[in-house]
């Protein structure tokens, strides 16, 4: 049961994400359509004009960047990823949440931490559900804390609200059973708290003393 609730969990914020990067796709269109309708007049700064085209083809090549690291890979390999990189990925990725990317986040991420073991687009998911949990428990003008600690077996990510302001009616039980279903496959532990998540991955370390 707790599988199904984690995939429509994650479903739903895939959703309101996909929602978000439509929504800037469609001004990147418009800004587009505007500068070339521009060019076709006699006297036009061209040059200004393609300066616009070329800065919205940098913004759409993101976009698509974006897209691709969206959908879940059931089957994607182990490999090693550094966690600072994972967090920074899901924060730009969080960004196009309509809704929460206003709302402020600081990162804490503990000196030399070692790398993980994971999918690095199953670490980003399970990141962007602790986001948005945090994020919609501290709520317009609160504060989400993304905290990174490790040992030699693990690291632990703790995303939290400062203050809870918005508590989830479930507990926080449906984002911790999709951050379960997110990295059931790579021997990830994630426990239910109050006002957003926290989940254990194995270091790189530890994957390759177990033999994986």
């Amino acid at each position: 049961m707790s599988g199904h609730a984690g995939a429509a969990r994650w479903l739903t914020i895939q959703d309101e994400l996909l929602r978000g990067i439509a929504h800037t796709l469609s001004n990147r269109v418009a800004t587009i359509d505007a500068a070339a309708y521009m060019l076709q007049f006699d006297g036009a700064n061209i040059a200004a004009q393609s300066a616009v085209l070329r800065g919205e083809g940098e913004l759409l090549e993101a976009l698509v960047f974006a897209l691709r690291a969206i959908p879940r890979r059931s089957d994607a390999a182990a490999e090693p990823v550094m966690p600072s990189d994972a967090v920074h990925a899901a924060l730009t990725l969080h960004a196009h949440h309509n809704e929460l990317r206003d709302i402020a986040c600081e990162t804490r991420i503990e000196p030399d931490v070692q790398p993980v073991f994971v999918d690095p687009l199953a670490l980003q998911h399970a990141l962007l559900v602790g986001l948005t949990a945090a994020r919609s428990a501290a709520g317009t003008g609160g504060l989400a804390i993304v905290q990174v600690t490790g040992t030699d077996d693990s690291v632990q990510f703790s995303v939290t609200a400062r203050d809870v302001v918005h508590a989830a009616a479930d507990g926080g039980s449906d984002d911790a059973a999709a951050i379960g279903w997110l990295l059931s496959g790579y021997h990830g532990e994630c426990t239910v708290q109050h006002g957003g998540s926290s989940f254990r991955v194995p270091t790189l370390g530890a994957a390759r003393r177990a033999g994986r």
